[in-house]
């Protein structure tokens, strides 16, 4: 249950939920590039519940999809993120 808006001096409505967001979920709308010594990640982390992924891999071989992930912001610089990929492969990430 969210709260009700609430008026100040300048008549501005803003919610507590729409506050809430505005400072949370600082990952989600980025985008990371991550480095392997056998391939190199390009991941969007496009909403709190998917992610894109495209890897690049030595030969240039192009991999890339979708995945439903589980995201909770643990403090303001603290994520995070787990997915089950193709062939039950499990993804944890903190960031």
């Amino acid at each position: 249950m969210f709260v009700v808006a609430c008026n100040n001096a300048n008549n501005q409505n803003q919610t507590t939920m729409e506050k809430k967001q505005a400072v949370a979920y600082h990952l989600i709308g980025k985008k990371a590039t991550i480095s392997f010594p056998e391939m190199k990640a390009s991941v969007s982390y496009t909403s709190d519940s998917m992610l894109h992924w495209k890897t690049t891999d030595k030969e240039g071989k192009i991999a890339e999809g979708d995945e439903k992930m589980s995201y909770q912001m643990l403090t303001d610089n603290l994520h995070f993120l787990n997915w089950i990929e193709k062939y039950n492969w499990k993804r944890t990430q903190i960031i």
